[in-house]
């Protein structure tokens, strides 16, 4: 098939089309699809109209992914293709992903073509247009044309009746791709969060949709959705969007004023949510709220207030009574009730439950159902330490009896309840039943114990609103006496008074607390607290509210002292209680023990156990019926219960009681001792005892006698019963009686005060002092009462007025008090339907002028302050009093206005009275009710409408706030809120007012705005610059009232006529724009000194920074404002000023903002309207910089911007038509004015709220739906007001003029523009850069410094900033050259300009490059790789500063890993650009923290951080290295010795470290990466990779594969194949490889430690070299020996860079493979070992010599298995196989050319052998005595296995012992020996030291020749310490044969040796061995150290010598 030559171009659509896919579609795939939806095929034209078969994989590449679902748009089509965007949201990624590619058109449905945007008409550079022919040019010459602006998407037909249907949409996409990455991070509580509240919606969706809800549902779920969408939100950080409460569409300024706009945004931002704790989060914003929000007016938010009474309840659950203390037929009784240590009483109730004796309740129906809650606890009342108190009566016999016994037959009980039947049991309980509250004869009610749970902590604490299982253990007291107060010897712990019983454990409980409203509350918990019984609280709570009903009456038996009569014993003393009527007659199921068991008629009392003074401490209630109550009394009965008599216990003592004693006030609270009468049977009927005296206080007829009273109805007397007595305490709690007698007698004041006027005053003076809980239940009455005696015959003079006015005053003030706002409602109904006191209007103003007449007195001042504060109600119960006046005049005819006049005469005094308290100055102390009166005068108007005309109360309110004269800090803040009351209230609703009143406004806040001066007398400037700033948020209040006024007026008005009155309004405001930027800057100043804004928690309320002695005024209002008070820390007013700012913009039409402007232009003259228009930019561009409120509040965001665009139009026309001067007068341009304009508008061009394609699609669709796209507006303003300031006009447009004084202040917000998307805004930034340039150029004739400007900010911007892509790189490049190509201008710079392009473009590249890689850390060295590319351009074009920035960003990504040799030489870097100069300076690096200084310091401190790296990295040579440039520089340029010496001592440092320490080196590995599917900079290319610390292969693999997870990982390392290198896959190979040192370097001569040299091994590396075996048999035969056929293949590899540098990764630039023959591999292999086994020698050797280790502790383990593997044939059978395969002839004689290889071998084996030898000796001195038997298996095979090596070298080495003796005896005389020594070597002297060497073979240091050999000479050292070769060539240094011997080496050490042949068979005497001859050698090598084991004889026997070593014997 040939190829296909020509090109079709690519065709621009006309417009954007917009669409989405309907297929998916994946590049590659067959364009033909198997659809059964009627897709249409892809023809082969179709499809070679793109490119040609050969350019296939070409076109794949340009391909895109289709998602069905993913939006498109199209810019270009060829055939059946398209070009264009894809925007996906289903790829699980957190924000929509922009793709551009091509695509089938039969995929893709287009569903518009966009009007916003149009593209050219011919294609860009077509000749290149074709897929076919893109090239690496086609980066500048075809980039696809901008994205245009996104659609909001998610719109539907429903969406258009019902917006949040696709709100939600819009929503849930964007939650949804969010949701992985709480995955990722482990969120799994928002997770599962988010999780929930999406499906929430979508299930709110489908019923908006189903459409089947009534209206009030559908509110409902309307409000329920946008609480769930806003707390979504929140809970995940994420935009703050407002919407319409009631239909869910966006809020904005057409629909809202920007007040509420504000006040929504701010209410919204600080919903109290707990973030993914609770699963109800999201259900509604704040569940304090909900229900407030569901029934008052959607769009209102705040906080109207309840009146529904709030307190916290107690939940309580029984869950085990574990105990036994009943028989068979008994009962337990349990009471629970709260306890307060605190006051020491219980605060509630008792809860009451009967157990029988299994421990189940009596009544069945309650099994599983023992609750109760316990209600109205008040705050004050949790404060304290709050008890669980279970107190515990059994019921039965006196004693307790065990159960397995058996109880009287009389009881009816039964030898074992289980023996018996169920109705037997059943029987058993009935039998002890109680009758109405009566026991049977034989059951007593017994006092056992108490249980205590202290529950504080449950209220306080974390627990609230949690439910709790608790255990209460029970206790018994030791004194049964002591049973009242058990539970508070628990509680105090009393450990003497109580004990623990065997028969009851414990209770357990569950408890749970709960706020609110108790009716709410348990509606709302159905399931658990529906008709369980109600533990009410003792007494009224705090307060009592409307509607309350309660008449309980609370009776407490504390104790009684009884007489013991003639009985031995103490009684057994019952009490019988019972309520009877007067009449006799007793009152059935009165009696209440407590919630939870039905009332009874009769109470018994505990017994205990002989005691004559029993202490009860059982509580009671009365539940008498209201209308009995008054004529019930509570009769008391005493009996002594026998234990012996079967019979019923005889009474024998009785008592009352009565509850309304004479005086018909209710019995006093508290204790009463009650008289006891002896009980006799004809005198206890009523009519007889009632006349008795009830306690001995009671007073009685003087006819009757104290000690018997005679019956008329018999001659029998009551006699009391001597010396005995009882005390109880009574507790009224009644909203019908009271107990005060003032209150009585003045509701009874006809009967009781009429006839005794001096009795009325004392009342009417007394009432005063009356409870506020008392006055509050009898509101209405007492009301009626006081009216009633006002208008008396007894008050005709007047003379009880001011009595009645301070009563009535006294009462209001109760009412309006916090605690009792709940009985406001019941006062106004009160006045408006039950007050019927006609003439008490004027009374009331004659009492309240008489007190206003004499402000000043001191008997006035309290009364006055008092009426001040209730004016409100005062006034309307006056005005109330006169409509009711006016009414009675209607109904009897009376006409004319005489009294009406003379009334609004009298208010008329009245107000001018008040106007004169407001004007007096003195005393001080008038500030306090002239205070009091600001706060209370505007309450009245509401009710003043009634009588007075609007103009009149206009009037009264000016004259009333004029009358404040020259007010200071807390009454200038109350005159303001006067003014803001007056603005809410009446007189605003009203046109006519309204027009009066705001003018006198904007002139009264005027003098309280703008910037505080200090004046000469302020003492406290702090404070009083917060009072000023507090009255600026007062006036912006006040402003901002009136607006939100106005705009509602305009909204709602019809008439034109109206509507232009109220602009007319809004333009009197509009003055007040000066005041209110000044006033902005006052605040931004003093919150700029103060603290930083938080972006959540900001200025929301007017009045939060109010000073703290002012919480009156804080709290009073703080509800009614606009702007709702948010508690917030960070409060400043920016905030609302500029909603107040926006609202009078919006409100003004640009025609109005024109005329304005211009008016205040020729008012206040030019430099005035400079100076304001300065500042307001000033505080516009500061709101743009969310300043004034957070970046999160969309709305408000998007507001600003609309208007600030609005009112810079007719700013433009007035600043271009009289603030451009002329050419010849520059002088008067005002600079300062035009750059604040630029600089505002450039703010608003760059406001990141406009780049509406990278938003998420919930925030796009409500950008696009307020806004829409406002940049192209903005553009053509910015090009206009260029142009504006440009002189010249000529082909290129305006240039230069006034041009030139922003370049360089305008050049960094005009090229963020040139990055934009946005086609126009990029052009016209584009065309102003353009001029810049040119102006620029043609001023100085040079770009240097704007080419350097230019790339700092661009690397700003695209790096810091993170602004800026691919697209808008090209199109930025692009578009600027060609407006350079098509221009005019110098060809100079056309050059200069193209050359500045092509490196911007690649500067860019790079840049993206870098930002664009993803995070992790298998990326780190692309991240690496592509900085250093960046770094290399920016250093060739010299832009020093940006390549030390990034310099540093590299070190700083090195040290993040760890990479601290790296890091050392990445800022190495940085150090290379400074010389060592000490004289000059550079400048100051402030970003990197380096001040100016010279060169020299700043490399110095480079350098010594890049020592501290290097030293962190264990790269100490390197570390050498610097240390030792420093000191050159240190000794010989600065002449610094003190750091000269600090820096050797470093030197010193590290070079002991290389000796000492040990290190590990990373491993190396090669990676081949294979296969087109890698990029070109990788494909089918090697790098060598320096492996992590302790990295080996198999993470180094799994850190590649994460890398490229679609690679796969080829498990051979043979070359790739074909298919594998052109491959469409990727193929990764990795293999370890060995780094090759350079073996000429001298550190791999001579005897270097290896310590040293290992570092050299893996460091300064670029060899690597890697092997693998090959078959080299042809017929694929194995030879006898396998060694022979162990042929290798090496692969040799020279990387780029040498190891270690600035990245882990260098490429293979050069491959080399050789051959290895089997006996090179043979000698490789030996070699290899043996520096393993040198390696052990020196590391054990150490161990040898040094003071600081343990050697019984050391391991030996690795030199064991290293020796056993040397010396073990089977382990290591290359040894005997390498002689058999390579030292026979026929070897050689097959392969001549590898003998030099065979004695390489010999030698090395003779080498091992030395070794081997060596480190036996070193074995055998650590082993462990454990360990011994191994290691005489090691010498057993050492010689077995190599025995020929051993009698070898030993003969060898005795003949050149003897050979050297032979030498010794001719040489010259020992005197002459020392003057041709050796340099290494000084004169022998003398220290008494024996001397010697070790075994000369292997040891390169020591090359003696000449030594005498003795088999039997005398060892002069333990055998211990001998080498086994030595043993066998004894060698003994005689006196006659001292030798030296040298092998004409500089470097070679000599030997001296002495000793005497005297006694040579003698192995005792060393005579004549020379002890006094020690030597100053050379520095020894590592070898010598590691072998200096010294000795004077050393033996070794052969075949037939004995072998000692350590006492064993090896043959």
């Amino acid at each position: 098939m040939t190829t296909q030559n020509s090109v079709i171009n690519w065709t621009p659509l006309p417009k954007f089309g917009y669409g989405f896919a309907i297929y998916p579609f994946t590049p590659g795939s067959s364009n033909s699809t198997n659809s059964t939806k009627g897709e249409t095929t892809i023809s082969d034209a179709d499809a070679s109209s793109i490119t040609s078969t050969n350019e296939n994989s070409l076109v794949i590449s340009f391909q895109v992914t289709l998602e069905v679902g993913d939006e498109v748009y199209v810019f270009e089509e060829q055939g059946a293709w398209y070009r264009g965007y894809v925007v996906s949201q289903l790829r699980q990624t957190e924000e929509p992903q922009v793709y551009v590619g091509i695509f089938p058109m039969n995929h893709v449905h287009i569903k518009e073509y966009l009007d916003d945007i149009e593209l050219l008409q011919e294609p860009i550079n077509s000749d290149v247009a074709s897929i076919s022919s893109i090239s690496e040019n086609e980066k500048y010459t075809r980039p696809p044309p901008p994205l245009p602006s996104l659609k909001c998407g998610d719109d539907t037909i429903s969406g258009k009746s019902e917006p949040l249907v696709d709100e939600i949409a819009s929503t849930v996409r964007e939650w949804s791709s969010i949701l992985p990455k709480y995955l990722e991070e482990r969120n799994y509580d928002m997770f599962r969060t988010v999780k929930d509240q999406i499906n929430n919606l979508l299930q709110g969706r489908r019923q908006l949709l189903a459409q089947t809800l009534s209206h009030d549902e559908l509110s409902k779920l309307r409000r329920e959705l946008i609480n769930k969408l806003v707390s979504g939100n929140l809970i995940q950080n994420l935009d703050i969007i407002v919407r319409d409460p009631e239909r869910g569409f966006l809020a904005d300024e057409t629909n809202i004023s920007a007040i509420r706009l504000y006040q929504l945004q701010a209410q919204l931002s600080t919903l109290n949510i707990d973030k993914p704790k609770s699963d109800s989060v999201l259900l509604s914003p704040a569940t304090s709220t909900q229900n407030a929000q569901q029934t008052q007016s959607p769009s209102t938010l705040a906080d109207t207030g309840s009146h529904i009474p709030k307190f916290y309840h107690i939940f309580l659950d029984l869950k085990a009574w574990v105990a036994s203390i009943s028989a068979p037929g008994e009962y337990t009784e349990l009471y629970f009730s709260l306890y307060t240590k605190a006051g020491a009483r219980s605060i509630t109730e008792e809860y009451f439950i009967v157990f029988n004796h299994n421990g189940v309740p009596k009544d069945e129906s309650k099994i599983g159902k023992i609750r109760t809650i316990f209600t109205d606890l008040s705050h004050h009342d949790i404060q304290e330490q709050i008890y669980l108190v279970c107190r515990i009566v059994r019921t039965g016999s006196m004693k307790i009896t065990d159960r397995d016994k058996e109880i009287p037959k009389e009881s009816g009980a039964v030898s074992s309840l289980f023996s018996k039947s169920s109705k037997e049991t059943e029987s058993i309980d009935q039998s002890t039943q109680q009758v109405n509250g009566k026991l049977p004869s034989q059951a007593f009610r017994r006092p056992f114990g108490c249980a205590v749970l202290e529950i504080s902590h449950l209220l306080q604490g974390k627990e609230k609103e949690s439910m709790s299982e608790h255990v209460m253990p029970i206790f018994v007291p030791l004194q049964e006496s002591t049973f009242a107060t058990l539970h508070e010897d628990i509680i105090n712990d009393h450990v003497k008074d109580f004990e623990k019983s065997p028969r009851a454990e414990m209770v357990s409980v569950s408890i749970r607390p709960y706020y609110g409203e108790a009716a709410t509350i348990i509606k709302e918990n159905p399931a658990l607290l529906q008709d369980i019984p109600i533990t009410s609280r003792l007494g009224f709570p705090d307060v009592v509210f409307p509607g309350d009903i309660r008449n309980e009456i609370y009776i407490k038996l504390l104790s009684g002292d009884f007489s013991q009569g003639r009985t031995t014993t103490a009684k057994n003393i019952q009490v019988t209680a019972e309520v009877r009527l007067n009449s006799g007659e007793t009152l059935e199921d009165v009696i209440s023990r407590g919630a939870g068991e039905p009332r009874t008629t009769h109470f018994e009392s505990l017994v205990f156990y002989h005691s004559n003074n029993p202490m009860w401490g059982e509580l009671i209630k009365l539940c008498i019926p209201v209308e009995l109550i008054e004529q019930a009394h509570l009769f008391f009965t005493f009996r002594h219960r026998s234990t012996r008599d079967k019979k019923e216990d005889k009474i024998y003592a009785f008592a009352y009681i009565p509850l309304f004693p004479e005086n018909r006030a209710f019995i006093s609270d508290g204790k009463h001792n009650l008289t006891l009468y002896k009980f006799d049977k004809q005198l206890i009927n009523s009519s007889s005892y009632l006349k008795a005296p009830w306690t001995p206080s009671a007073t009685i007829p003087d006819t009757v006698s104290v000690h018997s009273f005679t019956s008329s109805h018999s001659t029998h007397k009551l006699v009391t019963s001597s010396r005995e007595s009882m005390s109880i305490m009574t507790f009224l709690c009644s909203t019908k009686y009271t107990q005060n007698e003032v209150l009585l007698k003045l509701l009874n004041w006809e009967k009781q005060l009429l006839s005794d006027a001096h009795e009325m005053v004392s009342v009417l003076k007394k009432f005063t002092f009356v409870g506020e809980v008392e006055i509050v239940k009898f509101l209405q009455d007492i009301f009626d009462a006081l009216f009633g005696i006002l208008i008396s015959t007894k008050n005709q003079q007047g003379d009880l007025d001011d009595l009645i006015f301070n009563a009535l005053v006294t009462i209001l003030g109760i009412v309006s008090d916090r605690r009792f706002t709940n009985f406001r409602p019941v006062l106004d109904v009160y006045i408006e339907k039950h007050f019927t006191c006609a003439p008490a209007s004027s009374h009331l103003i004659r009492s309240m002028n008489r007190l206003i007449s004499n402000p000043t007195s001191p008997d006035n001042a309290q009364n006055l302050r008092s009426a001040i504060k209730v004016w409100q109600y005062i006034f309307k119960i006056i005005l109330r009093s006169r409509e009711l006046q006016r009414t009675k005049e209607t109904d009897i005819g009376l006409s004319g206005n005489y009294v009406e006049e003379q009334f609004k005469k009298d208010l008329f005094a009245l107000f001018k009275s008040i106007d004169k308290l407001m004007s007096i100055t003195t005393p001080q102390s008038i500030i306090g009710t002239q205070t009091l009166a600001l706060q209370n005068f505007a309450s009245i108007f509401s009710d003043l409408g009634k009588c007075f005309t609007p103009e009149d109360l206009v009037q009264i309110a000016i004259r009333f706030t004029e009358s404040v004269r020259l007010p200071k800090g807390k009454l200038l803040a109350y005159k303001l809120l006067v003014i803001l009351q007056f603005c809410k209230g009446p007189l605003f609703e009203n046109a006519e007012s309204r027009a009066i009143l705001l003018r006198r406004v904007v002139e009264w806040v005027a003098d309280h705005m703008g910037k505080w001066e200090k004046t000469g007398k302020v003492i406290d400037v702090e404070t009083a610059r917060m009072q000023w700033q507090d009255g600026i948020r007062l006036c912006v209040t006040i402003i901002a009232v009136m607006l939100e006024s106005l705009q509602t007026t305009i909204e709602n008005s019809i008439e034109d006529e109206l509507t232009l009155k109220e602009i007319e309004n809004v333009k009197i405001i509009h003055p007040l724009m000066m005041k209110l930027c000044e006033s902005y800057r006052e605040l931004h100043i003093t919150n700029n000194d103060s603290h930083q804004r938080n972006d959540r928690a900001v200025s929301i309320g007017s009045l939060s920074m109010l000073p703290n002695q002012t919480p009156t005024l804080k709290n009073k209002y703080s509800k009614e404002f606009p702007f709702y008070q948010f508690q917030s820390s960070n409060s400043t007013g920016l905030g609302e000023i500029s909603a107040v700012i926006l609202q009078i913009l919006f409100l003004l039409t640009q025609e109005n903002i024109k005329e304005h402007l211009l008016s205040t232009y020729y008012r206040e003259g030019h430099d005035a309207t400079g100076e304001f228009l300065i500042l307001l930019f000033q505080v516009a561009r500061s709101i743009l910089k969310n300043e004034a409120f957070p970046e999160s509040w969309l709305n408000m965001n998007i507001m600003s911007l609309k208007v600030f665009l609005k009112f810079l139009e007719p700013v433009s026309s007035l600043m271009e038509k009289n603030y451009i001067p002329d050419k010849e007068a520059p002088e008067n341009f005002n600079e300062q004015l035009w750059q604040e304009y630029f600089n505002f508008l450039l703010s608003l061009l760059t406001n990141e709220h406009l780049i509406i394609e990278n938003f998420t699609p919930q925030k796009r669709r409500a950008i696009w739906r307020l806004a829409g796209d406002l940049r192209g507006h903005g553009a053509k303003l910015l090009s206009n007001l260029w142009d504006s300031v440009g002189w010249g006009q000529g082909k290129d447009g305006k240039m230069a003029g006034y041009q030139t004084r922003f370049i360089n202040t305008l050049l960094g917000p005009i090229l963020e523009l040139c990055l934009s998307h946005h086609d126009e805004l990029r052009s016209a930034a584009i065309t102003v850069l353009f001029s810049m340039i040119v102006t620029q150029y043609t001023m100085e004739e040079d770009l240097k410094q704007m080419e350097s400007d230019i790339i700092d900010l661009l690397d700003k911007l695209f790096m810091s900033e993170n602004k800026g892509d691919e697209i808008s790189r090209a199109y930025f490049i692009v578009q600027l050259r060609s407006l350079f190509e098509d221009s005019s201008v110098d060809t100079t710079l056309k050059e200069i300009i193209m050359k500045f392009l092509d490196s911007l473009s690649e500067f860019l590249e790079l840049l993206l490059g870098v930002r664009e890689l993803p995070e992790g850390d298998e990326f780190q060295d692309d991240r690496i790789m592509c900085t250093l590319k960046l770094m290399k351009f920016i250093k060739s074009i010299e832009r020093d500063q940006i390549y030390i920035k990034y310099v540093h960003q590299l070190v700083q990504m090195q040290i993040n890993y760890l990479n601290f040799v790296e890091a050392a030489l990445a800022l190495k870097l940085h150090s290379d650009l400074y010389a060592w100069d000490p004289h000059s300076e550079v400048e100051a690096l402030p970003d990197l923290d380096f001040p100016k200084q010279s060169p020299f310091d700043r490399k110095e401190r480079l350098y010594i951080q890049i020592l501290d790296y290097f030293v962190k990295g264990k790269a100490w040579e390197c570390g050498i290295e610097i240390c030792k440039e420093l000191a050159r520089h240190f000794e010989y340029t600065t002449y610094d010795y003190q750091r000269l010496s600090t820096i050797l001592k470093q030197q010193a440092a590290l070079h002991e470290n290389v000796i000492k320490k040990e290190r590990y080196f990373s491993e190396y590995f090669r990676v081949g990466f294979y296969g087109r599917g890698f990029p070109a900079s990788l494909q089918n290319r090697q790098f060598i990779y320096r492996g992590y610390e302790w990295e080996k292969i198999g993470a180094f693999c799994e850190r590649m594969q994460n890398k490229h997870p679609q690679a796969q990982l080829l498990k051979s390392n043979n070359p790739p194949t074909d298919d594998i290198l052109y491959g469409d896959g990727q193929f990764l190979q990795v293999t370890a490889v060995n780094p090759e040192p350079d073996r000429n370097n001298p550190v791999f001569k001579g005897d270097v430690p290896n310590i040293i040299r290992s570092y050299y091994e893996h460091n300064s590396v670029n060899t690597f070299c890697f092997s693998r075996p090959v078959n080299k048999n042809p017929d694929g035969v194995k030879s006898s020996n396998e060694f022979l056929d162990l042929w290798t293949e090496k692969t040799i590899m020279i990387s780029e860079d040498y190891f270690p540098t600035v990245l882990r990764r260098s490429e293979v630039i050069q491959v080399t493979i050789i051959e290895v023959s089997p006996i090179e591999n043979a000698v490789s292999a030996m070699k290899a070992k043996n520096r393993e086994l040198l390696t052990l020698e020196a590391k054990y050797n150490a161990y040898l010599f040094s003071k600081n280790v343990d050697i019984d502790k050391i391991n030996t383990n690795p030199l064991s298995m290293s020796l056993n593997g040397a010396v073990d044939a089977p382990v290591n059978g290359g040894v005997p196989m390498y002689k058999k395969a390579f030292f026979g002839s026929d070897f050689l004689t097959a392969n001549p050319d590898k003998e030099v290889f065979v004695e390489q071998l010999k030698e090395a084996i003779e080498e091992q052998v030395h070794i081997i030898d060596r480190s036996l000796d070193i074995h055998e001195r650590l082993v462990s005595n454990e360990m011994r038997p191994l290691h005489d298996t090691l010498v057993k095979f050492f010689h077995r296995n190599f025995s020929e090596e051993i009698y070898r070298l030993a003969e060898r080495k005795k003949s050149k012992a003897q050979k050297a003796a032979k030498n010794a005896n001719s040489s010259k005389p020992t005197s002459d020996l020392f003057s041709s020594a050796s340099p290494f070597f000084l004169p022998p002297l003398n220290v008494n030291k024996s001397f010697g060497i070790q075994s000369t073979y292997g040891i390169p240091s020591y090359t003696t020749e000449s030594l005498s050999l003795s088999p039997t000479s005398p060892t002069s050292m333990p055998l211990s310490n001998s080498s086994i070769i030595t043993r066998v060539t004894s060698v003994k240094l005689n006196s006659n044969s001292l030798s030296l011997q040298s092998n004409n080496c500089s470097n070679t050490a000599s030997a001296y040796t002495k000793s005497s042949s005297e006694g040579g068979s003698s192995n005792n005497s060393v005579d004549d061995t020379i002890t006094d001859m020690p030597m100053i050698k050379k520095r020894s090598t590592i070898k010598e150290r590691q072998n200096s084991s010294p000795f004077s004889e050393k033996r070794m026997i052969l075949r037939g010598f004995s072998l000692n070593r350590n006492k064993s014997t090896t043959q």
